[in-house]
């Protein structure tokens, strides 16, 4: 399994741990009707986060009850602008190595 790069974002004062997850894919897809290749704008990519964090927090373990309407008034477009330069670099980084697949 490889390791998911893990991003940090403050709201509120408090951090919280990002990272791409199956599970925040899903729920965009089913609350947008797009795929995460599909994200145009600034609400997209703030949902998209909204998403990841969500996951992010059910998957450690940890409460999130935040709603995506809460979280859209703490972050900023720069939070989400950072967020989405850390993950295409990341991104960046991956698509240069070679993946097998092993059946």
């Amino acid at each position: 399994m490889s390791k998911t790069m893990e991003t940090i974002i403050k709201i509120d004062g408090a951090e919280y741990p990002v990272r791409q997850t199956m599970a925040a894919l899903v729920d965009f897809r089913e609350a947008t009707g797009k795929e995460a290749y599909e994200i145009t704008g600034l609400s997209d990519a703030c949902r998209m986060l909204y998403y990841q964090v969500r996951a992010t927090a059910e998957a450690d373990g940890r409460a999130f009850d935040m709603d995506f309407r809460t979280f859209a008034l703490r972050v900023t477009p720069e939070d989400i602008q950072r967020w989405g330069e850390a993950v295409n670099a990341e991104n960046a980084k991956g698509s240069k190595k070679k993946t097998t697949v092993k059946k």
